[in-house]
Formats: structure tokens, sequence, C-alpha cells
């Protein structure tokens, strides 16, 4: 079995430079350097309790849960501080390897990685990036197009330029629009159980349609009652309980650096 990267790379010193953290985060950083674990993934837990959140502190609080072998809550974890860092290479890293030591190995359907950064461009980077970058270029093509003016240089080459310029700014504040919608409609969640039961329909006597374990990950379609209508990333469909998974959501308080 392969090793976490997270233990390789795990911090053995205490970060106490930082004065603004929360005590809290102090005490996790004692416990996780003096190799006790349990003891800093509810440190961290408590931090989420009292509000804080960050791709940091998801990131430890994964680690921990990793050592510990909880691993739809390790995934859960990662999950969320992908959400927070889109992009974030480390914490993709040790997602994918408690991912492989999954019992659940659901491959995705087949498709062209241009076509899912396309769909999915909250995974690059978040809307509000996408957005600052548009107004930033934007801005900066009407002050060029205001300087040309004055001192009157708008050859063609230079009015070429700044369309350009204008048309994709446009289009990256258009696409922060577009990932703001898909962030906020993102109806991903983890399942918590050790084995559950995907039914045809929103009956608990309904037919099985399959079972899936601890960790996999399902797309939310639709909702009745109790239950949640999920897609899997192989396509495969049915029915759980919604008190079977946890959602991938987050808060907005910050706290924290990296273990």
């Amino acid at each position: 079995m392969r090793r976490i990267a997270l233990f390789a790379t795990a911090v053995f010193w205490i970060n106490l430079a930082f004065a603004g953290l929360p005590d809290e985060w102090k005490k996790a950083e004692q416990a996780y350097a003096a190799g006790q674990v349990a003891e800093a993934a509810k440190a961290y837990e408590r931090l989420l309790a009292q509000g804080y959140r960050s791709a940091e502190l998801y990131y430890n609080l994964g680690n921990c849960y990793a050592r510990l072998e909880r691993d739809g809550r390790a995934v859960l974890a990662y999950e969320r501080a992908l959400r927070l860092s889109p992009g974030d290479e480390m914490v993709a890293l040790n997602l994918e390897i408690v991912r492989n030591r999954l019992e659940d190995q659901i491959e995705g359907l087949a498709e062209y990685p241009l076509l899912q950064r396309i769909r999915n461009p909250q995974y690059l980077w978040p809307s509000g990036v996408w957005s600052s970058m548009g107004m930033a270029l934007f801005w900066v093509a009407l002050v060029l197009w205001l300087w040309s003016r004055r001192v009157g240089k708008q050859s063609q080459t230079v009015r070429l330029s700044l369309s350009v310029m204008t048309a994709a700014g446009v289009l990256l504040a258009a696409t922060g629009v577009y990932s703001y919608f898909r962030e906020r409609d993102w109806r991903e969640a983890i399942v918590m159980e050790r084995q559950i039961a995907l039914h045809i329909a929103p009956d608990a006597q309904s037919p099985e349609a399959r079972n899936v374990h601890e960790g996999a990950k399902v797309f939310i379609t639709g909702t009745m009652d109790h239950w949640y209508k999920v897609r899997l990333e192989n396509g495969d469909e049915g029915w759980l309980k919604r008190d079977q998974v946890e959602l991938v959501g987050v808060g907005n308080r910050e706290a924290g650096s990296r273990d």
C-alpha cells in the first residue's frame, strides 16, 4: 500500500510565529507534532465548530483523518479544501492517495480534459479570481484607450490590440459569473457509512441498484423527503438517505497555516 504523501511531508515543528492564530490551532499543531493525531483532529474540529473555514484548516484535518484511517472523513476534508483552493496540488495528491485505498474504485465517464476544464472552470480558479482578472484587463484596456486618444496614437494595430484586450476581459468576467453559478450549484456529497445501498426509488423497500462504500463521491441530482437522488462518477444512479452522506460545502471565516 502506498504511504500517504503527508507522512513524508508532515511538519514536526510548531508554528507559533503567527500570534493571531486561535489557541485551538496552536493546540492542534502541538498535538500533531507530538504524534497525538486524534487530539489534533479534535482541535481542528473545534475550530470548525467555532466557525473557522480555510483550505489550510481542511487540509490539516484531512491529514489527521488520513493517518487515523478515517478515509471517508479524509476525502470530505480534502474535497472541502479544494473548494476553497482549487488546483492545490498537495491537496489533490493526498486526496488521490486516499481514494486509491478506498473499496470503491469508480472510474468516471471518459471526457476530454479540455472539455472538462471548459465545463468546470471553478476547478481551476474560484469565480472571484476569474472576475477580478476580467475586470482588471477591461480597465487596463480602457486606460490605454484613453491614453492613446490623448496622445493621438490610435493606429489600426493599437485599436485591434485594445479590442482584443476588451474582448478577453469580458470573456474572463463572463467566466467568473458562470463559475459562480457552478460553485453555487455544486451538489456533491461523500458517503460516510461503511456500506450503503443505492435504491431504484426513494423507498427503503425498493430494489437495490448497487452498493457504495465509505469515501465514494456522489452527485446529487434530485431530492424527495429524506432522500437524495444521486449519480456516481461512472454514471450509475439511485436513491440514498440524506443522513448517509455529507455535502461538500464550506463557510467563510478563515484561520490557519499548514501542518
